[in-house]
């Protein structure tokens, strides 16, 4: 008798979860939760455009001596006047212009070679030669060196 009772529960579960009835067909429907819309992200084709750097101003220290040479005669130009042609930056340039080289001297040192050109203040018409020179190594810079000095 068990065994029927148990035959018996079992097959109206079983019709329960296998009916094809319309009103239980409907039932599935409404319980059913909707299909989302997921927007698929797409990567840009081009990479974003940097800005460009603004150039630093290399401005020596308070320490490095800078020489002045005017001038002798009215001109838009600053003459070399040291005579030292394989120097870096010897060559004549001119008003408004300057010149910064580096010179390597070992793996961790280097001098840096720098010449201004502008017109003179107490002078009208002639040209000032402003002539840095700074010596490097590790990373530390003091006045001077190099093949001129």
């Amino acid at each position: 008798m068990r065994f029927l009772v148990i035959l018996y529960l079992l097959s109206e579960i079983q019709c329960c979860f296998w009916s094809t009835r319309p009103e239980i067909v409907e039932d599935k429907k409404t319980i059913a939760s909707p299909e989302r819309n997921v927007p698929i992200k797409v990567p840009s084709a081009r990479p974003k455009s940097k800005k460009p750097k603004k150039p630093v101003k290399k401005t020596p220290k308070s320490d490095i001596q800078t020489e002045y040479l005017v001038s002798d005669e009215p001109s838009s130009m600053c003459k070399n006047k040291s005579g030292a042609w394989g120097q870096p930056c010897s060559y004549d340039i001119a008003v408004g212009s300057n010149c910064e080289e580096k010179q390597w001297w070992s793996d961790n040192g280097w001098t840096i070679y720098s010449v201004k050109c502008t017109m003179s203040k107490t002078k009208p018409g002639h040209s000032v030669r402003a002539k840095t020179v700074q010596t490097c190594s590790y990373g530390i810079c003091h006045n001077g060196g190099g093949s001129g000095k």
